[in-house]
């Protein structure tokens, strides 16, 4: 009994000492002010609804210059 408790108290503090280091050593960054989050001032040019059916993809896909350019010799 008494070698399982001593087990227990062990683990939760190497638990609790692992989490310290963790947060000693990756500290919050300070917050800058005048800068702006450049994905959230960007509007879309336009709001079309893509065709993401598996065949449109897929011909989308096969018609790309990556694949294209594998194809040639």
């Amino acid at each position: 009994m008494r070698k399982r408790t001593l087990l227990v108290i062990f683990v939760v503090l190497l638990v609790v000492g692992a989490y310290a280091a963790y947060a000693l050593n990756n500290p919050k960054l300070p917050e800058v002010k005048g800068c702006v989050n450049p994905f959230r001032e960007v509007k879309p040019l336009e709001r079309k609804a893509e065709n993401w059916s598996r065949i449109h993809v897929f011909f989308k896909a096969v018609l790309s210059k990556d694949i294209r350019g594998l194809a040639k010799p």
